[in-house]
């Protein structure tokens, strides 16, 4: 018990220490983005924002494949008991999918709930926040360019064509943007193609990856195929698939 007591302090700071530096972590991917534009290093600049939102696109792919095993073991095991119901009527709910818990039921809800490749979404947020540097990104932490449609809701593009009618979401974080911009993608009747792309690649044993679900983002942009050409070719010359595959180790989540 001596011993005890004489290292205690010693434990005890540690472990402070490791609570701070776990708060350090959560507060640097949750809150605050780094100033890209100060970067005047373009490789430097392009890694920095690419290794931060990584780790963000991971944590909520985690947490997604989390509720996705979830779904999976009570489709085939039929067991509702424990407050299971309750749980999956919310994610159902969640994921704008009705139904009486049939296969069909669980077949729509399952292809909603999955993870998106990271390089799908770091090549969408370098292209639509340059990097980084965009105005919306900077002062909304508008980093996909989500739109809203109502007066005063956002904020106001800098040269509007006339008749629009459409501003830029503001997003408390970087981290509430990423959510916004997956969850879109996984719920979206503009998306569902994205979505069949993806089911029927792992349907047939193959690795899902940003250059094959960019086919599936023509809607995204009024430029259509040439707008899944520009994510391409993002995914293509920065490495994007093969540097930050979907199975990938997410250090430190």
């Amino acid at each position: 018990m001596d011993k005890l007591n004489k290292f205690w302090p010693i434990i005890l700071g540690v472990a402070v220490i490791i609570i701070v530096l776990i708060l350090f972590q959560f507060l640097r991917i949750h809150l605050e983005a780094p100033d890209f534009a100060s970067i005047k290093d373009v490789t430097e600049r392009k890694e920095t924002f690419l290794t931060y939102f990584d780790r963000s696109i991971r944590k909520l792919n985690n947490a997604v494949a989390g509720d996705r095993e979830k779904i999976e073991l009570l489709a085939s095991s039929r067991d509702f008991s424990g407050g299971r119901l309750d749980w999956l009527k919310s994610k159902a709910a969640q994921y704008e999918v009705a139904g009486d818990f049939s296969p069909a039921f669980f077949d729509r809800l399952l292809s909603r709930v999955d993870v998106l490749p990271p390089a799908l979404i770091l090549a969408q947020t370098a292209l639509e926040s340059g990097w980084g540097t965009s105005r919306y990104a900077v002062e909304g932490n508008n980093f996909f360019g989500q739109k809203c449609f109502q007066e005063d809701c956002g904020i106001a593009p800098t040269d509007p064509a006339p008749g629009q009618k459409f501003e830029f979401m503001p997003f408390e974080t970087p981290f509430d943007s990423v959510n916004a911009y997956m969850f879109n993608l996984n719920t979206h009747d503009a998306y569902a193609q994205l979505r069949a792309i993806r089911a029927r690649m792992k349907k047939n044993g193959e690795p899902v990856t940003g250059y094959g679900l960019a086919e599936g983002l023509a809607h995204y942009s009024e430029s259509g195929q040439g707008y899944v050409r520009e994510i391409r070719n993002i995914i293509r010359s920065n490495h994007l698939d093969e540097t930050y595959p979907v199975n990938k180790k997410n250090p430190g989540s």
